[in-house]
């Protein structure tokens, strides 16, 4: 069962102006001194006998700077979209997953964050430019629920937990991938990735398998061979990254 909660509450705010409430813009601003806010509206239970697989927040980026990554961490305490500013903003709570910059829908792992908030209280996400404060930091403008259009998403997929020993996983069915690319299931590879900027490949989803078939991934070391945020019974073989 999959859903995706709307988005309730997003805003965005900025260090140079720090008592300014920028709730009701239609971009939301994040770069080396501005961060943005977002809140969704989470169903009131789990669904009976399932748990939460995973939790994706999809934000729509009309621009970005390549080569740099976004920020998201949850927030621990409580804020109003028309109200909060610099000077207010709430503190956060956990460890941040991050993605490359692009434009497009971006999105982000936030499986444990999800779980967390429908175990207790629910105060959103905060969003920022992982080289914040430095020269190194980005520029990223995101579509607020303002805009009308491509709004942020939260999806969020509810499964039956596994009871005992995990099944094997699907055999890899071949399949062409592009740099970045997230795997969702088991795939073998047909072709070989080459300077990837960011990441190679972006494991998706548990017990999967990922057969390089004797391809190799490389980039440019900006990124990750193959990343994995958490997920498990993952396996990889057959590889050459680099």
């Amino acid at each position: 069962m999959t859903v995706t909660a709307a988005v309730e509450a997003d805003s965005w705010i900025d260090q140079n102006s720090v008592f300014a409430n920028k709730g009701s813009d239609a971009v939301l601003d994040v770069g080396g001194t501005s961060r943005a806010l977002v809140r969704f509206a989470l169903p009131s239970r789990v669904p009976e006998g399932c748990a939460v697989e995973s939790a994706r927040l999809r934000l729509f980026a009309d621009s970005g700077t390549e080569g740099t990554r976004v920020d998201v961490i949850r927030l621990a305490f409580g804020w109003s979209e028309s109200l909060v500013t610099w000077s207010t903003q709430p503190a956060t709570v956990g460890t941040p997953t991050t993605a490359w910059s692009g434009e497009g829908y971006m999105q982000w792992n936030v499986t444990s964050s999800v779980q967390a908030m429908l175990a207790g209280v629910n105060h959103g996400f905060l969003v920022r430019d992982a080289a914040e404060g430095t020269e190194m930091a980005g520029g990223h403008g995101f579509f607020s629920r303002e805009k009308g259009e491509s709004p942020p998403q939260l999806v969020i997929r509810f499964a039956t937990p596994l009871s005992g020993e995990p099944g094997p996983p699907a055999p890899p069915v071949p399949a062409a991938v592009t740099c970045g690319q997230e795997l969702t299931a088991s795939v073998r590879l047909t072709n070989d990735l080459t300077n990837c900027p960011g990441d190679g490949l972006v494991i998706g989803a548990p017990r999967i398998v990922v057969d390089l078939d004797g391809h190799t991934v490389d980039g440019v070391g900006l990124g990750t061979g193959v990343r994995n945020d958490g997920y498990t019974w993952v396996t990889l073989q057959n590889a050459t990254v680099q």
